[in-house]
């Protein structure tokens, strides 16, 4: 199945974002900051991230760097 990583910190904007991919037939993986949005790659290694670029504790730009490196194969969408 194909894995979507939605990095975003407002709560009811992550929620609704996964149960619009969960209806679409994609599987989201919900991360609520930049640091877990690492740790929930690392567990899943999702095929796509969609990813806020203002976020607590580790901010979407830093994320990109570091899913880019780790993760070479992940493509990044980026919502501000």
């Amino acid at each position: 199945m194909f894995r979507i990583l939605v990095a975003e910190d407002d709560e009811s904007t992550r929620l609704l974002m996964c149960e619009v991919l969960r209806r679409a037939g994609y599987e989201p993986c919900p991360a609520g900051d930049g640091v877990e949005a690492l740790e929930v790659m690392e567990h899943y290694q999702c095929d796509l991230a969609v990813v806020d670029i203002t976020m607590p504790r580790m901010d979407g730009i830093e994320l990109a760097r570091q899913v880019a490196r780790s993760f070479p194969a992940c493509r990044m969408i980026f919502l501000s």
